[in-house]
């Protein structure tokens, strides 16, 4: 038994929303954690939890997975706009949303090897024009250096 119950018209609004949705207080936790029943479950292992991951091994074996974590003052209209635009669904599926992050990367790799290569570019033709500079004196000027040093005599 949790500590806190949510609000019915809270949780009228989340089930209206989305039929799949559930909420409830993590005792463990300190939060509300808005759950997803999941449609397309397999068997659990609880190997692969934690003993941090308690609520996380709860969820699973009753079905259900984290969308979205709550302070307990945190329940009014934040929570359905933050659902809102995180659906996957409304972003066109997971396919298309997968399709996109991935030439988000692909074009921030090629704009940062990009840089990568000017900084290189830079930093060769620094050292390529001072290897090539002339730093001979002029036989008229054999004794010749700079003010307060560098003299062969």
């Amino acid at each position: 038994m949790s500590l806190y119950d949510a609000p019915k018209s809270f949780v009228q609004r989340l089930r209206a929303y989305d039929p799949l949705l559930r909420i409830r207080w993590s005792d463990w936790e300190q939060r509300w954690r808005i759950e997803r029943r999941i449609t397309f479950g397999r068997s659990i292992d609880p190997g692969l939890f934690k003993e941090s991951q308690y609520e996380e091994f709860v969820a699973r074996c009753q079905g259900h997975i984290a969308v979205l974590y709550c302070q307990k003052e945190q329940l009014d209209t934040r929570v359905f706009f933050t659902l809102w635009m995180n659906d996957i669904q409304r972003q066109g599926g997971s396919k298309a949303v997968a399709d996109r992050l991935e030439e988000e990367e692909a074009i921030y790799r090629t704009k940062s090897r990009a840089k990568w290569l000017d900084d290189v570019y830079v930093q060769a033709r620094e050292k390529y024009d001072y290897m090539n500079a002339v730093r001979v004196v002029p036989e008229s000027h054999r004794h010749s250096a700079p003010v307060g040093g560098m003299s062969t005599n």
